[in-house]
């Protein structure tokens, strides 16, 4: 594995800072995905990338509030959710 140069690491440095405004959870893979992108072209991806299709808990009449609440920030926390998930997040 090569070590990464001095420029690459600062380029790192400035997207993390920014994927941690878009998503809620920016994973050392997300940031090193983008290492060749302009601030631009990650943006843009984030916008484009589909919101996720979570599958809804079954939830009766004897489910409470907090499995409803674990099941959603257990969807957000999903490395795929994105930009989708922090603006609910957000607006909520």
């Amino acid at each position: 594995m090569v070590a990464p140069t001095e420029q690459t690491l600062d380029t790192r440095a400035r997207h993390a800072r920014l994927l941690r405004r878009l998503v809620m959870t920016p994973t050392p893979a997300l940031v090193e995905r983008y290492d060749d992108a302009t601030p631009r072209e990650l943006v843009d991806d984030m916008l484009a990338s589909p919101g996720l299709s979570p599958e809804f808990p079954a939830l009766d009449d004897e489910s409470d509030f907090w499995s409803a609440t674990e099941w959603w920030l257990s969807v957000m926390a999903d490395p795929d959710a994105g930009f989708h998930e922090r603006m609910t997040w957000f607006w909520h």
